[in-house]
């Protein structure tokens, strides 16, 4: 459990009346005690607690009639007893308070003020760590899409959903195999009127590997483009069997319709980093978006995808969708980010995503730049965070992270401490999240989590 430090500060702008005059103009002072530092718990389950704050304004000759008061705090994980907490608050150096990412929370009451005296106010907030209502909760029925029959191609395991609504259609694309961490992963599709029953595709798995070229093994990890009325796949594919050093590298495929027949290109779209380089062992596509005539790409890598440690996430650009340059930051040019530079990476050391981060879901929508990923500080137990970027290259983790984790879906009781791999559509006034629960003995497939759409 979270402690945060609540820090206000407030301001007062008059409102226009006959006998008030604007804020600012030199007439009046306002001095403003706070009676005390609020704090409060805050638990990934309830990130919506309000807080209630409140104080005595002092001022002296200040016009009278009514003024907005705008309360601003900024909340601070508090890692320390709150009064050693906030007697070194100021100090830039402390280890024992993160104030790297603090809430800006600004809301407004008004008070009514007479020419001179004093006035009590109260200030309630909600306190909610991100312009997105991430409360997000297990469907009941869960899991909406289950294994195939023992020996069929998707019967042992199912993971890496990615969901697409094309019309009144829900589409769902997702990697199977036959035996979970021991055979070969093929694509398969499953369609929905409601996003809730699903239908496999009788042309399961509509993507395999055929032995030749970069995807000889086996194809992976789809990333789904509808692009003006053609079907658009970006995928991992890998020429040999594990443990051979050959990771996986993305490639491209089209089809008329989502069932197929798909066709792929014949070399990859977007190659591993050379040695060294911290995408040097794998590279899977996650999300790929068309913003006005440019194509973007965010992407998962790694310089070892066997030693569950150091996955992050890329990002690379296009101008056709089939040339890509990956983003890379001028200011780094040693190894492992002399040739590009990962925009999200993993945690300092205790963080719940210490390990890795990876398999991420990005959208440019009305709330901004939003980025819903994995993160987890091993291989065998992960969870689900959330970032915020003003430009899509520089991401802010969110203070409440993780959003989504096993505990929260009921069904993780029996298959492990596993969600992952978050894949989110809007619906209607709800915002839906379908995810995996990894690999395992007899895994559940794909869950799904329902929140509120909203942006605050």
């Amino acid at each position: 459990m979270k402690k945060y430090i609540v820090l206000l500060t407030v301001s007062l702008l008059v409102i226009m009346s006959a006998t008030a005059v604007l804020a600012g103009n030199g007439q009046g002072a306002i001095v403003v005690r706070i009676d005390d530092i609020c704090w409060m718990d805050i638990t990934t389950e309830d990130t919506g607690e309000n807080y209630l704050a409140s104080g005595d304004l002092h001022y002296v000759e200040t016009p009278e009639g009514l003024w907005i008061l705008t309360c601003q705090g900024e909340i601070y994980e508090q890692t320390a007893p709150l009064d050693e907490a906030y007697n070194e608050r100021s100090t830039a150096a402390n280890p024992t308070i993160s104030c790297t990412t603090p809430w800006d929370v600004t809301y407004d009451t008004h008070v009514t003020l007479t020419p001179a005296g004093q006035a009590h106010f109260t200030c309630q907030g909600d306190l909610t760590p991100s312009g997105v209502n991430n409360d997000f909760v297990a469907y009941p029925n869960n899991p909406v899409l289950e294994l195939g029959n023992q020996g069929e191609w998707d019967g042992g395991t199912i993971v890496l959903p990615e969901v697409i609504v094309v019309g009144d259609t829900f589409h769902m694309f997702y990697t199977g195999l036959i035996t979970a961490f021991s055979s070969a992963p093929a694509i398969g599709y499953a369609s929905s009127p409601d996003g809730l029953t699903w239908t496999k595709s009788i042309s399961n798995p509509i993507l395999v590997g055929d032995g030749t070229g970069f995807d000889a093994y086996y194809v992976a990890t789809p990333a789904m483009l509808y692009d003006d009325g053609l079907w658009v796949m970006y995928y991992a594919g890998q020429p040999t069997p594990p443990p051979a050093p050959s990771g996986s590298q993305i490639g491209r495929a089209t089809a008329p319709a989502p069932a197929g027949p798909w066709t792929k290109g014949t070399e990859p779209v977007l190659s591993l980093g050379s040695s060294g380089e911290w995408d040097s062992g794998f590279i899977e596509a996650n999300t790929v978006l068309k913003i006005d005539n440019e194509y973007v790409m965010y992407y998962s890598g790694g310089a070892d995808f066997f030693s569950g440690a150091g996955f992050m996430i890329g990002r690379a650009t296009s101008p056709d969708g089939l040339t890509w340059t990956k983003y890379d930051d001028p200011a780094t040019t040693e190894a492992p980010f002399a040739e590009s530079d990962p925009v999200l990476m993993p945690g300092a050391a205790g963080a719940w995503d210490e390990a890795m981060v990876w398999e991420s879901t990005v959208r440019h929508t009305p709330c901004g730049w939003e980025m819903y990923y994995t993160g987890a500080p091993s291989f065998f137990e992960s969870a689900i965070g959330y970032a915020t970027s003003e430009d899509g290259l520089v991401w802010v983790k969110d203070p409440a992270n993780p959003i989504y984790e096993a505990a929260d879906d009921p069904v993780t009781a029996s298959t492990g401490n596993v969600v992952e791999v978050p894949t989110v559509i809007d619906v209607g006034n709800e915002r839906w999240m379908y995810y995996d629960y990894g690999q395992g003995d007899d895994p559940p497939a794909v869950g799904l989590a329902k929140a509120p759409l909203a942006c605050r």
